[in-house]
């Protein structure tokens, strides 16, 4: 894969899961909305809005790293910061979903 390739495909992610993400705290899953159509049990749904917050992490995490590895080798120090960043935000759903406790 070229550094062209690289770079647009890492934006491409790093856009995209930030998206996601935002319309995750807009109440707007896109996955959820269109599994939505289907007939699933409830237990399924309370289980993927959560799950779309990590997955939508977790893409912006890749991208951030494919664009960096794009312009050079990434360093250690680079994925401890994307992967700090994406613990952080998973993290936080999951206190938000009241699954961990972080604070009194």
């Amino acid at each position: 894969m070229s550094p062209n390739q690289k770079s647009s495909r890492g934006k491409m992610l790093l856009v995209l899961g930030c998206v996601w993400f935002v319309l995750d705290f807009l109440w707007l899953p896109p996955l959820t909305l269109i599994l939505g159509w289907f007939r699933f049990p409830q237990g399924f749904y309370n289980l993927l809005v959560p799950a779309e917050f990590v997955a939508a992490t977790i893409m912006a995490a890749v991208g951030a790293l494919l664009w960096r590895a794009a312009s050079r080798r990434p360093s250690f120090v680079d994925y401890i910061i994307v992967c700090s960043c994406a613990v952080g935000a998973i993290v936080g759903v999951l206190d938000l979903y009241g699954w961990i406790h972080v604070s009194n």
